[in-house]
């Protein structure tokens, strides 16, 4: 448990929130059980609660995991009273944008002063904001990685881009189920939030609508962008499975009439004898011929 503090609000934060820490914020804080109890275990979905004073949200953002090369959702619980000036926000994965505000705050006072000054509810619209912008490299890294596949798919290397477009395909599907209930959490604080600390807030959270529509306009685009190269590599990958098959089809073709013609001759033949010979010549000429029909065909 971290905080901040300045004369117009406290800040706690909470990593891997414990049973000490939820009886602590109750006797010190007092904040009503219906809330804090929702801090353990983790909650199935996002939702936004009040209870008088006191605001409760559960947000999920995507958070990149080095080691497994995906994209997963991290629950973020945020509870506000608005009478104590008081936010706190509890996870149990490190939130970057997050994490960045708060050190921000502790090595410089202008960057307190920005986000501490207007109250509980400025800070809530600067943690969401910061976490939809955070988004977006996120983005630019699906971009660069779309263009590899891309430029790899015409270099005539289909074959290896399979994993790598399911890889891609996963990482937008696990983005767009960790920021997708977002928009509904947004929404929800439109409303509530003038209502809940004053008219002036309004245009900040419809400001974040704006965030998040971008988020899941590139989003989208990045998604029909590898859904396009994965038909376009399939096609690929189709056409060069029928050219091999058809190759393999003319050369069955042309040794036919051999096979045929050696084994209605299956005898012990004398390889200087004339009739070696004729069968010799039957297997050349046949082999010429349907070699011919197969090019007057154009099989080939």
């Amino acid at each position: 448990m971290q905080k901040i503090k300045t004369e117009n609000l406290l800040w706690i934060d909470v990593q891997n929130p414990s049973e000490q820490d939820v009886k602590y914020l109750k006797e010190k804080y007092d904040f009503h059980n219906l809330i804090l109890n929702e801090l353990i275990p983790p909650s199935q979905r996002s939702k936004v609660e009040h209870y008088d004073s006191q605001l409760y949200l559960v947000l999920y953002f995507p958070v990149f995991d080095q080691k497994t090369r995906q994209t997963k959702p991290a629950e973020l619980d945020i509870i506000i009273d608005r009478e104590k000036n008081i936010i706190i926000t509890s996870h149990y994965k490190t939130i970057l944008p997050l994490k960045a505000i708060y050190d921000q705050c502790n090595l410089y006072q202008e960057a307190k002063e920005k986000y501490f000054n207007q109250g509980p509810a400025m800070l809530l619209y600067y943690f969401i904001e910061n976490i939809l912008s955070a988004c977006l490299p996120k983005l630019d890294h699906i971009a660069e990685k779309i263009e590899q596949i891309e430029d790899k798919i015409f270099q005539g290397r289909e074959k290896e881009m399979v994993s790598e477009i399911s890889i891609v395909k996963r990482d937008i599907l696990n983005m767009s189920k960790a920021i997708k209930p977002a928009k509904t959490i947004i929404q929800s604080l439109e409303t509530i939030i003038p209502r809940f600390f004053g008219q002036q807030f309004k245009l900040y959270f419809q400001d974040l609508s704006g965030s998040y529509a971008q988020v899941r306009s590139v989003l989208d685009s990045h998604q029909e962008m590898i859904e396009s190269l994965h038909q376009t590599n399939e096609s690929l990958l189709s056409n060069r499975i029928s050219e091999i098959m058809q190759i393999l089809t003319v050369i069955s073709f042309i040794t036919l009439p051999l096979i045929v013609i050696s084994s209605f001759f299956n005898m012990n033949i004398d390889l200087n004898s004339i009739a070696f010979k004729i069968i010799a010549v039957l297997m050349f000429a046949s082999a010429i011929v349907a070699f011919a029909l197969v090019k007057k065909k154009k099989w080939l």
